[in-house]
């Protein structure tokens, strides 16, 4: 039995690296499609970027808010899976209303919007939002309704999440690049997107083959842990209480200075792999590389809450000194005569130190 949990777990991280890959060829053909509605501006980019990371986070609160009222999980994240895939068919006919609201209240215009004015900006962060609402939230709730399947005890916790967030991070830096090397310019926009569906289906299909195995095991599991034992848990009760109310807001405010250093270091690398499609895949892709690393890393670290809390300062000072790091020492750096292709690695040696902790901060 043991034996056939490993083998379900090991097929679940197989889905849950699909589902990355399917996620970072949306968003990569999404920015596209979005560009020809709100234009190229900076403003209008990270609208996109900051409806598609609020459906993430709407998503992941819902699944929370119902998460131990499913009794299957890996069956629901199998719906969900195809419910992402519909509902990406369905984006390019919401910006198409989109555009056409857009010529309706804000007026036509000769050439693409700039993001100028506030009815603009307030309009971008609207539309981004309806039209990225359904698949980006089913994205968010995935990882909350696989960690429910994954972690069967409280010494899992940071192991098994840290390890599902380093795979679907993995899944992410191919799909950037696969969306931006060659989906993109070999086959389009809209096959690009078709590519990203049928995975999502694939997913579907692995996850309803696995689900019946897998919850019929798990329900024991739970029949187990309703048992009545004597164990000495009421010191890790309340100190988990006064930690929840701790850490929420700190990891609040970590998310924030996160994406406010990847807005800036895409600003700085921009100067030396240019601004085209595949130098920005190219640093997302080195971004999320050293998240996935660093995750990974912290999954092996946060085996207790004593070491989760040093290792989470030290990952936190750690952000601070790179980022520093990087912002003086980028100047020196001189571009690779060779392209893109010879940037690669200046990309990576940047921004690896910095996101190493970044990854590892949410497994801590």
């Amino acid at each position: 039995m043991k034996k056939n949990n490993n083998v379900n777990y090991l097929a679940v991280c197989a889905c849950f690296f699909l589902s990355g890959l399917a996620a970072l060829l949306y968003q990569t053909a999404w920015m596209r499609q979005f560009s020809t509605v709100f234009g190229t501006s900076e403003l209008a980019v990270a609208t996109v970027l900051s409806a598609y990371m609020g459906g993430l986070a709407f998503g992941a609160t819902l699944a929370g808010k119902f998460i131990h009222r499913i009794t299957r999980p890996i069956l629901a994240y199998g719906i969900l899976e195809a419910a992402i895939a519909i509902s990406a068919l369905l984006v390019p006919v919401l910006l198409v209303a989109a555009k056409w609201a857009y010529t309706l209240t804000l007026g036509d215009q000769p050439e693409l919007p700039d993001a100028s004015g506030l009815g603009q900006s307030l309009f971008y962060f609207i539309v981004a939002f309806i039209v990225l609402a359904t698949p980006t939230a089913c994205m968010g709730a995935t990882l909350p309704l696989l960690t429910r399947y994954a972690v069967t005890t409280e010494s899992q916790i940071g192991a098994r999440v840290g390890a599902l967030y380093a795979i679907n991070t993995v899944g992410a830096v191919f799909g950037t690049i696969i969306a931006a090397f060659f989906l993109l310019p070999a086959f389009g926009l809209l096959n690009t997107v078709w590519f990203g569906v049928a995975v999502n289906f694939i997913v579907f299909i692995i996850a309803v083959f696995i689900a019946k195995p897998i919850e019929t095991q798990n329900d024991n599991d739970a029949v187990k842990a309703k048992s009545p034992t004597k164990t000495n848990t009421e010191p890790a009760v309340s100190q988990g209480s006064i930690t929840q109310r701790l850490i929420l807001p700190i990891i609040l405010v970590s998310g924030i200075t996160s994406f406010i250093y990847e807005v800036l270091w895409t600003r700085l690398l921009s100067h030396i792999l240019g601004g085209s499609v595949a130098a920005f895949a190219t640093m997302l892709a080195s971004f999320l590389a050293g998240i996935a690393i660093g995750s990974a890393i912290a999954s092996r670290i946060a085996t207790t809450s004593q070491r989760s809390v040093y290792a989470f300062v030290i990952a936190q000072i750690g952000i601070a000194v790179t980022s520093m790091v990087i912002y003086h020492s980028l100047h020196l750096i001189i571009p690779d005569s060779n392209g893109l292709n010879g940037n690669i690695g200046i990309a990576i040696l940047i921004l690896l130190p910095a996101t190493l902790f970044i990854g590892a901060t949410f497994p801590l």
